[in-house]
């Protein structure tokens, strides 16, 4: 099923399918776009309806995103509206909090079925024995390991002092994920501040590590994911959590380049990465591509 929230779907587009709070993981896309998407973006989500036929998509506007999280008027929160990005990280951390489902940004390009993220939550699906009193497996996500690690040190942070930093433009979770709620709740301390900035202040005050990229107020949605994971390590250790090194996947364009002079556009046109099942497109790219060529279809399936 293909469900726009761009046209207004809204809590009935779920039917049967509103899943419990603790039930297991739904077949269930979200994702965020205000306003019309451009080709590019509107081809990333084309792919995934290709490959993901037995999935429902959502995709969530300002004005939808209404339907679903009745709850906290996220358009009315101190800093929602600094970009367009805070207000999607608000979206993706208040639905999977609620819903469960696999969030992917706009700008994922997906090349093969995405059934094997479904499956990773195998155990949730069953009545086995529970792991802190909740399903066994309850979220599945992408670690920054290779990049963060080599940014800490650098600075000479030691990584072990910074923790798993988890990449936020695609993460799966069941309905009720005790992590993604904390996270959520977490983040939404930045409105306690005037200035996002003052927020990341007082998480470095606090004594957690961040690596200077991090310590930014454009990324808070990461220094609230290491407060959490800092305080509560198990939340992210096997079995409750399944985490794949974005490097090698999702990233893989940007970090396996042919030589140093190739950019991660030429890679991703070469057609070297066709093997993943998903490539994520930075803003960057996303300029890069749309600037350079007219027919973005060049860079999917044929």
């Amino acid at each position: 099923m293909w469900s726009l929230g761009l046209v207004g779907c809204g809590l009935e587009g779920f039917g049967e399918s509103i899943p419990a709070l603790g039930g297991p993981m739904p077949r269930r896309i979200w994702t965020y776009w205000d306003g019309d998407p451009p080709l590019l973006v509107q081809l990333c989500l084309d792919s995934w309806r290709a490959h993901n036929p037995a999935w429902e998509i959502t995709i969530l506007s300002k004005r939808s995103v209404r339907d679903y999280v009745a709850d906290v008027d996220l358009d009315a929160l101190r800093h929602a509206n600094d970009s367009q990005a805070r207000f999607a990280d608000f979206v993706r951390l208040h639905v999977l909090a609620r819903y469960g489902g696999l969030w992917m940004d706009a700008s994922v390009i997906c090349q093969a079925p995405l059934d094997w993220i479904f499956d990773a939550f195998g155990d949730a699906r069953s009545d086995t024995p529970t792991v802190r009193g909740h399903s066994r497996r309850e979220f599945v996500g992408y670690r920054a390991d290779q990049h963060m690690r080599a940014l800490a040190e650098q600075q000479g942070i030691r990584y072990e002092d910074v923790g798993e930093v988890l990449e936020t433009s695609v993460f799966a979770c069941v309905p009720g994920c005790a992590f993604v709620r904390m996270w959520r709740d977490e983040f939404m301390r930045i409105n306690d501040y005037d200035y996002v900035d003052d927020y990341v202040s007082g998480v470095l005050a606090s004594g957690t590590a961040l690596p200077d990229q991090l310590a930014h107020s454009y990324y808070a949605i990461f220094a609230s994911q290491i407060v959490v994971t800092r305080q509560n390590p198990g939340f992210l250790a096997a079995p409750a959590a399944l985490l794949v090194d974005c490097t090698h996947t999702i990233f893989s364009y940007q970090f396996h380049l042919g030589d140093e002079d190739e950019s991660p556009v030429a890679a991703l046109r070469s057609g070297r990465f066709k093997d993943q099942p998903l490539l994520k497109l930075t803003n960057w790219e996303r300029a890069d591509i749309q600037a350079a060529y007219p027919d973005p279809s060049v860079f999917f399936d044929e």
